[in-house]
Formats: C-alpha cells, sequence, structure tokens
C-alpha cells in the first residue's frame, strides 16, 4: 500500500539499519501531536 511504502521509505531514511515498528509508531503518534496542536492553535486563533 502506499501509505506503508511511504512508511518505510521515512523509517529507511531516518534509522537506515534498524527498523523497528516502534519508531513508526513514535513517528505516528508525534504527527498525530502536532495535528492536534494546530487545530488547537487554529481554534484559538478563531476563537480569542
Amino acid at each position: 500500500m502506499h501509505r506503508t511504502a511511504r512508511g518505510s521509505a521515512l523509517t529507511v531514511f531516518a534509522r537506515p539499519k534498524n527498523h523497528d515498528p516502534l519508531s513508526e509508531y513514535t513517528q505516528l503518534s508525534s504527527k498525530i501531536s502536532m495535528a492536534f496542536l494546530c487545530i488547537i492553535v487554529a481554534d484559538k486563533d478563531r476563537f480569542p
């Protein structure tokens, strides 16, 4: 699948010799955290 291929490419780029699902989960959760942070900031700007 496209998403899996892209995630594998990112993991290989970040850690060429250590491919483990935990780092992929950490990257995914950090992306989700950044997304929620952006949403919170956008809502704060929209509703002062």
